[in-house]
């Protein structure tokens, strides 16, 4: 009966955690966790709820940036799996987060093996078409893009979109992600013609979904429209990508969703190319305004923010305030713990100010 009663906590705070969660109490549904994570410790043999406790509290670290924290509640998970004969579709996940988080941290050659372990494992238990396939090869697709496996990364990313277009569809949000996915290994590994290829792919098949299932993906879209207008020399074409885009964003969640700030930052910087500083100031404090106020800090946006702003106003000789938000970019970079490199750096490395 003890068992059973340590089994039904594991559900309750999963369910709690998922609940908070969802409503943005990321923190409230970490310390649930966290609480629930000691209990099993102190069991004598965790199950596998014990285990996907381990593995969601993993995945909050990891998008949290603790990611050395995140590794090590993944490993644990996946222990505690390995004794209890946990189903192979929570061994497969956990190992996948784990992959991923190996590759945040910079450990590559260890990342790469847990992800193809867990390629192997989804491939003999759950199938070569099944949909946990597809996210081990997607994980292990970033993983080779960043470590110069370009063709073997466009290789994966494809057979992953292939499952994807089996399971959910042509147009489910899914795919459109995978498309993008490949839209940006194209285009940074000099394949343009590919790249507006996939590009006009994405578009139609946003034309066919259903509006409301794609809002959240329309901002990821207008920035690779973005991309390929700058890169045509149509800076105002690329403002107005980034407004609709915008739009977009703020008809997803009220104005509060994630990708808002991204486009804020992306459209101030192509007003700075334009040399419209003043709406480019006020692009740059709104998302600076939004980064602040968020309860767990994304650093790596606040460190792009900061850095693009400082630019900005020493273009316009403002020095006393461009030396206040360089210091503020050098804050927020030491903090991340990875020099404040982050998405947005790659997403728009061609819009120089």
């Amino acid at each position: 009966m003890l068992g059973a009663r340590h089994q039904s906590e594991a559900q309750i705070a999963l369910k709690r955690a998922r609940d908070c969660r969802a409503q943005g109490r990321r923190e409230e549904a970490q310390a649930i966790l966290e609480r629930a994570l000691t209990g099993e410790r102190r069991r004598e043999a965790p199950g596998a709820e014990g285990a996907f406790v381990a593995v969601n509290l993993g995945i909050l670290y990891l998008e949290s940036g603790r990611r050395e924290d995140a590794e090590q509640a993944l490993h644990l998970a996946k222990q505690w799996q390995e004794r209890s004969n946990a189903p192979a579709a929570d061994c497969v996940f956990s190992l996948a987060n784990l992959g991923e988080t190996q590759r945040r941290l910079g450990k590559y050659r260890e990342g790469e093996a847990t992800l193809r372990g867990a390629l192997r494992m989804s491939e003999t238990a759950l199938g070569a078409t099944a949909p946990e396939t597809a996210t081990c090869l997607s994980y292990l697709a970033r993983l080779q893009f960043e470590v110069g496996a370009g063709k073997e990364s466009f290789r994966n990313r494809e057979r992953s979109l292939r499952i994807c277009e089996l399971n959910f569809g042509e147009s489910s949000d899914r795919c459109t992600a995978e498309l993008l996915d490949l839209v940006h290994y194209a285009r940074f590994s000099n394949q343009g013609k590919l790249a507006r290829e996939l590009l006009r792919r994405v578009a139609a098949q946003m034309q066919r979904m259903n509006p409301g299932a794609s809002q959240l993906l329309k901002p990821l879209l207008m920035h690779e429209l973005v991309l390929a207008e700058y890169e045509a020399g149509n800076l105002p074409a690329a403002a107005q990508s980034f407004r609709e885009g915008l739009v977009a964003a703020h008809a997803a969640q009220g104005g509060a969703h994630g990708d808002a700030v991204v486009l804020h930052i992306g459209l101030a910087r192509t007003l700075t190319g334009s040399r419209d500083y003043a709406p480019a100031e006020a692009e740059f404090r709104a998302a600076l305004v939004q980064l602040r106020a968020e309860s767990t800090p994304r650093l790596n946006l606040l460190y792009e923010a900061s850095s693009y702003f400082s630019a900005m106003l020493k273009e316009c000789g403002r020095k006393q305030e461009a030396a206040y938000w360089a210091s503020e970019a050098k804050r927020a970079g030491l903090a991340a713990g990875d020099g404040g490199r982050g998405a947005l750096t790659i997403a728009l490395r061609e819009l120089k100010p």
